[in-house]
């Protein structure tokens, strides 16, 4: 979840956001467990139960369109009530 504001010359992101796609409830996995003689394969059901804490971490983004492509700079930051730098990542694309 963010905020997005559009500035004269770039475009600014600030937010937070949570690590785990699923974090709480189940999900299930059906993988082949073996094969019998004859080729018919026999398929193992499990379903895993979650239970993770919510831990929202800050972002920020900014993009700034130039005449020869976009550079994009990205940074995050740990949980919510610390503010150690846990990654950074600056691009240039341009489309051809």
């Amino acid at each position: 979840m963010g905020v997005k504001s559009q500035l004269p010359d770039a475009d600014l992101t600030i937010g937070v956001r949570n690590n785990y796609a699923l974090s709480h409830g189940t999900f299930s996995l059906m993988a082949p467990g073996r094969m019998l003689k004859d080729g018919t394969i026999l398929y193992d059901h499990k379903s895993y139960g979650l239970d993770r804490p919510v831990r929202l971490r800050l972002f920020i983004a900014m993009q700034h369109d130039t005449y020869g492509g976009t550079l994009s700079f990205g940074a995050s930051f740990g949980s919510w009530n610390r503010s150690d730098l846990e990654g950074v990542e600056l691009s240039f694309s341009r489309q051809f």
